[in-house]
This record gives C-alpha cells, sequence and structure tokens, in this order.
C-alpha cells in the first residue's frame, strides 16, 4: 500500500493505511518515533545512496546490481555469482 500511494505519502496517509492494514496503533506510532529505528532507515538510505539506487525496486545479487530483471537475467546473475564463488573457493590462497 505504500507503494501503490507513494505520491501521497504523509503522516495522515501513513495513519490511514495502518487502520486499513488494521495494525495496533500504539505500536505503529511508537515504532514511527523510535531514534533507533530511524536511524537504522537513514542508514539505509545512505547505503543506497552510496551504491547508485535510484529507485524502487533495485536488485543486487552478490554486489552487482542486476539490470536485466527477466526469468533468465536472474538466473544468469545467480549462476554467475555462484560460478565466481565455486572458483574463489576452489583458487590455492598464496
Amino acid at each position: 500500500m505504500l507503494f501503490e500511494n507513494q505520491q501521497a505519502l504523509n503522516d495522515e496517509k501513513m495513519t490511514e493505511i495502518a487502520k486499513t492494514l488494521q495494525l495496533d496503533l500504539d505500536a505503529f506510532e511508537a515504532d514511527r518515533k523510535d531514534p533507533t529505528l530511524r536511524a537504522k532507515i537513514n542508514q539505509d538510505l545512505m547505503d543506497g545512496i552510496e551504491m547508485g539506487v535510484r529507485g524502487t525496486p533495485t536488485i543486487y545479487i552478490d554486489g552487482k546490481h542486476l539490470k536485466n530483471r527477466s526469468l533468465d537475467g536472474f538466473q544468469a546473475a545467480i549462476a554467475g555469482a555462484m560460478s565466481r564463488r565455486k572458483a574463489k573457493e576452489t583458487t590455492p590462497s598464496n
């Protein structure tokens, strides 16, 4: 519901959505004001900016941005990541 309403999100809309979803409104408001959660959200935001995330959804597989989000793209990215990891595991270290 947040994504569906992202252009109109404000405090009132968030509370309306929480009511629609029958959330515990006291817990919802406490969580929204929790400085620990706010710090986590801000860190996630900064991490996304640093990684070049420009929107959602943005998908990374093994630290690489997935541009082709088709089933074939997912399969190729996962296979490539697994292959690279396997190669690292079998490469003798100095």
